[in-house]
């Protein structure tokens, strides 16, 4: 590892801008010239376009080979015969008699009746026609993804590929997922590789527009050659490139994105009104004494000065009523709705160019995207890509890219839920600005007092919303520098060689200033400042606080793999092998200036280890301090080999191997080591001479097993520690604390997975598509496992401890439902399903509380890693209201025993999975002549989500309301139409609240269909005018986008996405138009 670790810094070293200029340089300006040489060329008769992998047989000679990807042949000396036989799959047997003292030689083949679209498969580390491979994948091309818009190209598969979804349930992000979890602890994201290598910079560097199409590696089989990494599914994009003999042509491209606003409306906020009557019932009933009397001065609402105001006499009844009616009536989501939020206005442009000569084929693109979101935030994209193939022997290609994004963003306002009233929810009868146009201030802290220390010098200390944002801004920039160079070499008939390299920089600077106008800056100053002899001393001094933030990632791969290809009767082998080694450092660094002055770059230090007594509370505390290093090297080596067998063109064998070794794992070699593999089988069965004729003409089944891996970068074998910088108690003292135990035994996740598939397709062409059955076991994954406490570590360790299975059926049918004249109806349809179960897990504490939680690992044997658990619910009490449940087999309302102790795990009521067991989508494409309309509905089911609901101790210290209040209990009988409990006050516990939040009556089915998007496009007739650019495709679409739910299972009117999150909203509406041309 040595080595490896001096090899990849040495490069570092030399990779210098100076080089780098003249890397570029080579691959624009080198040409080289070559001998002539006889070339078959083979295209498609229809659509002109070249065909890969044909087979050609020189009948006489009996040698045979196969075209490459630009449709290309090179007849070598040892080729006498001129008789040649040409089959591919889809295309018509065509035998010729070939000219080989012609230097080009041009054979065009007809599609054949039996149809079976050509479709190849790209693993990263070959690309094969997807009827040899015996794998699961799922293809996404540029049809597909360029009828979805937007900034981040994996967002567009969900609705489009097959065995892909999204986890919206264990978090407030939503991940990727490909066929479920193969996991429990460790990295649930599958891997993401571009163009044949692991990507390792930020997606949204990726250029949509750019991608040629995506391939999504299901099994093991298909993703194992990937190793260590692939446990949970590979995604493998592929950019476009230049093509050989291709005259040159211009594209370009522009969209417009207009987002609305969100729907406010859905937010469960409680009623202005009805919240005015609790403050009322608080204040008398002495609640807000505390904070009244308190040294800490906070905030309190419009109504409670009020209140305080009356009782002391200095207004009357009357006017308290008409101050109280005329809050009523107001609601704050107008407010963010007139004054915050906007529709949100996106652009995206591109414009490129494509050419290529019989030695030279490339492909430019400059790409612009920016962004105004609905809270005024901005983002932009700037993206050039090169991509070069240049022969420089009839046998030796020379592939060259270079790509740079450079992405900026700046914050925009606070939207709804950010602002906050005293470090408390905001109360719902708020304003932000007056009818006046004048802006409102939100009060943080009692504003008599406010006034009060702003005469003694201290700074203003109001708090504006609408103004705040402008004073507190947030901007990243992000430069991204990914080039990739690779020689290919056809050393022998069959036999090539091929070397690649990338290296990718990525360095991202973060910079947040609250200028010395911003609440937070103010309040900051103020709190360590003090009075001498009647005049403010400030400990922070006047002017911003600046902070900054740097990340610099780099990253090295390099790959060395050899290839063989023959062909010999009716027998063909194809095998593979190599070595790769790949280094990833990523270094950050943040750190905080006080008093700075953006106009003329200056500040003033201060002094973080004396302690100061806090203006307001009189607490002593010492200024914080935010900075900090880190600094992280992963390397990965590996060795592979990967081969198929292919007899008759109806039965193949595939097997693939791989071995993986990281600096992150074992203390001991074998445990740094990882060996993984697959094997795998097919049989065309409708090339057998007993295969029925009928409606199919073409059946296949596939069979896989194997095993891939799983890592989490986080993890490590040995002990280390981190550094907390240096100590404010002990001068010069440095603070460190560990950060991973010693774990010497710590190894990779494996999960193996058999996968069962068959394909089909119908002799008219109007049906394909597959079916498949996999089941995935999980093992060595991490887990907790109990520990000596004598140790005096843990009571538990993270170790390959843990166990988990998964079963599920993928079905992919695409469809021509009618074809006549001109008019033409396809349909595509997705349907998967995947269940996973732990199977061993060893779980600290069975108490009842810990796993009524949606994020919550429930490690229960037998049950869904993410279950939904709730507490059995006994309605309420027919005579106050209260939630019961069931304690010990009877009604009780023992609310410390039925959430603590008295409550198990065995006790609860088990729902069901949290994230979706059935998901998939249904597409429909009409084409009337030069119109074509697509319409993608998707959907998920056999899942549960706990709705967000009243917490009346929420609601009473932390001004937290929910609209379920309206609902709720309030005289006998109501039992009968409302699960909502009563209000009492003071609450007798918190886990009166916890209970009925937990409780069953709080969970709901998550299932839906969602109208994902609608697509429309127009390409009109081009008719050219002779010596003029010729207009090879002209194209003006419309999309919109998450046009709702068209059914939900829930009774509430729920969106399940958003519907657990007390300020969630569904996803804007968005509306798209643009156009796309093509010059010759």
């Amino acid at each position: 590892m040595g080595t490896s670790k001096e090899f990849f810094h040495h490069i570092n070293q030399e990779m210098n801008r100076k080089q780098i200029v003249i890397w570029i340089w080579l691959v624009l300006c080198t040409g080289h010239i070559v001998r002539a040489q006889s070339v078959v060329r083979v295209t498609n008769s229809e659509t002109r376009e070249p065909i890969e992998n044909v087979s050609i047989h020189f009948m006489e000679d009996n040698v045979r080979g196969r075209t490459d990807k630009t449709g290309a042949f090179y007849v070598t000396a040892d080729i006498k015969s001129n008789r040649a036989r040409f089959s591919h799959i889809g295309y018509r047997d065509t035998v010729m008699l070939l000219d080989l003292e012609s230097p080009s030689i041009m054979i065009e083949l007809q599609p054949a009746e039996r149809y079976i679209e050509q479709v190849y498969v790209s693993t990263g580390y070959q690309t094969l026609p997807k009827e040899r491979a015996t794998g699961s994948f799922s293809i996404v091309d540029s049809e597909k993804l360029e009828q979805q818009v937007g900034m981040n190209i994996l967002d567009r598969l969900p609705a489009v590929a097959n065995g892909v979804s999204v986890d919206r349930g264990t978090g407030p992000e939503g991940k990727l997922m490909v066929r479920g979890l193969s996991t429990i602890r460790g990295e649930r994201a599958p891997l993401i590789v571009v163009d044949n290598f692991p990507y390792e910079g930020d997606i949204e560097n990726i250029n949509p527009q750019d991608v040629k199409d995506i391939v999504v590696l299901k099994d093991a089989a298909a993703s194992s050659i990937w190793g260590a990494r692939a446990g949970n599914g590979v995604i493998v994009i592929t950019t476009k490139k230049g093509t050989f003999e291709k005259p040159i042509s211009i594209n370009a491209s522009v969209g417009t994105r207009i987002g609305s606003k969100p729907d406010l409306r859905y937010i469960p906020q409680m009623n202005s009104a009805s919240f005015i009557g609790v403050e009322e019932m608080l204040f008398g009933n002495g609640h807000y004494q505390s904070r009244i009397d308190g040294v800490a001065k906070s905030g309190l609402s419009p109504v409670v000065e009020l209140l305080i105001k009356r009782e002391n006499g200095e207004i009357d009844e009357r006017r308290y009523q008409e101050e109280i009616q005329r809050y009523g009536e107001k609601d704050i989501r107008n407010d963010f709705d007139r004054y915050v939020y906007n529709p949100s206005f996106e652009t995206q442009m591109q414009a490129g160019l494509t050419g290529g000569s019989g030695k030279h084929a490339w492909r430019g693109t400059l790409g612009y995207d920016r962004t105004n979101s609905t809270l005024s935030s901005k983002n932009d994209r700037l993206s050039m890509r090169l991509s070069n193939t240049i022969k420089l022997l009839p046998s030796v290609e020379l592939q060259a890219d270079i790509q740079y994004t450079r992405r900026n963003s700046t914050s925009g306002r606070q939207g709804y839920g950010d602002v906050l009233f005293a470090g408390y929810d905001l109360y719902p009868y708020a304003s932000l600005r007056d009818g006046n146009g004048r802006n409102l201030d939100i009060e943080q802290r009692r504003g008599q007092y406010m006034d009060e220390v702003e005469q003694l010098g201290l700074l203003p200390w109001r708090y504006y919303p609408l103004e705040d944002y402008k004073n507190r801004v947030t901007t990243t920039s992000t430069n991204d520098i990914l080039l990739h160079t690779g020689i290919d070499w056809k050393i022998w008939r069959g036999l090539n060689l091929g070397l690649k390299y990338q290296y990718e920089s990525q360095s991202g600077d973060g910079r947040l200033h609250n200028t010395m106008d911003s609440y937070f800056t103010r309040d900051l100053i103020n709190k360590y400042t003090s009075l001498e002899n009647g005049n403010p001393v400030r400990h922070i001094p006047l002017g911003g606080i600046l902070d900054l933030s740097h990340t610099r990632l780099n990253s090295h791969s390099l790959r060395a793999q050899l290839g063989y290809n023959e062909n010999w009767g009716d027998s063909e082998i194809n095998m593979l092998g190599g070595f790769e080694a790949r280094d990833a450092n990523t270094r950050n660094n943040y750190y905080r200036t006080y008093g700075y002055h953006d106009e003329i770059l200056s500040f003033s230090p201060v002094d973080y280890r004396v302690q100061y007594e806090d203006f307001v509370t009189g607490q002593w505390m010492f200024i914080p301090q935010a900075q900090g290093f880190a600094d992280r090297t992963a390397r990965y080596v590996s060795a592979y080999v990967n081969g198929s067998f292919e007899y008759r063109k109806k039965y193949i064998l595939s097997a693939s191997a791989r071995r993986d070794a990281s600096n992150l794992f074992g203390v001991s070699v074998n445990s740094k080591w990882n060996m993984l593999w697959s094997v795998g089988g097919s049989w065309e069965m409708s090339r057998e001479s007993f295969f029925p004729s009928g409606y199919l003409d073409y059946v296949r089944l596939r069979a896989t097993y194997g095993h891939s891996g799983n890592i989490d970068p986080a993890m490590s074998a040995v002990t280390t520690i981190r550094y907390m910088g240096t100590s404010l108690t002990v001068p010069g003292a440095a603070i460190a604390r560990p950060n991973n135990y010693a774990n010497p035994e710590l190894k990779w996740e494996t999960v193996a997975m058999t996968n069962v598939g068959l394909d089909f397709a119908s002799k008219d062409k109007r049906l394909s598509g597959s079916l498949e059955y996999y089941r995935k076991n999980a093992f060595d994954l991490f887990g907790l496992e109990q520990m000596d406490i004598t140790a005096g570590v843990s009571e538990t360790l993270v170790k390959n401890v843990a166990k988990m299975t998964a079963k599920g059926v993928d079905l992919h049918l695409n469809g021509t439902a009618i074809e006549t004249g001109l008019f033409r109806w396809r349909a595509e349809l997705n349907i998967n399903y995947n269940r996973d179960e732990v199977q061993d897990y060893y779980l600290a504490n069975r108490n009842a509380n810990v796993f009524v939680g949606a994020s919550t690992i429930s490690g229960v044997e037998g049950d869904p890693v993410y279950s939904m658990y709730s507490y059995q619910w006994a309605g309420l009490d027919p005579e106050t209201g209260d939630p019961q449940g069931w304690l010990d087999g009877e009604i009780s309302k023992d609310y410390t025993r039925l959430v603590g102790s008295g409550t198990q795990l065995e006790n609860l009521r088990s729902h069901g999975a949290v994230l979706p067991t059935s998901f998939g989508s249904i597409g429909n494409t009409f084409d009337i002549g030069q119109f074509s309309l697509s319409v993608r509905l998707t959907y998920n089911m056999g899942y549960y989500f706990r709705r967000s609901t009243i917490d009346y101790g929420a609601l009473f210290t932390r001004y937290t309301g929910h609209s379920d209040f309206e609902n709720r209990w309030r005289t006998p009988g109501d039992e009968k139409t409302t699960n909502i409990p009563s209000m009492i006050y003071p609450n007798p516990s918190t886990n009166r609240d916890s209970f009925f939040r937990g409780s069953e009556v709080t969970v709901e089915k998550g299932d839906h269909i969602r109208f994902n998007y609608v697509y429309f496009a127009y390409r009109p007739k081009i008719q050219n005018r002779k010596g003029s650019s010729r207009v090879t495709n002209l194209e003006f679409y419309t999309n919109v986008s998450d046009l709702g739910l068209l059914w939900r299972a829930n009774k509430k009117n729920l969106d399940p996405d958003v519907g657990r999150s007390l300020y969630g909203t569904p996803r804007p509406t968005i509306y798209t138009v643009g156009a796309r041309i093509t010059l010759n």
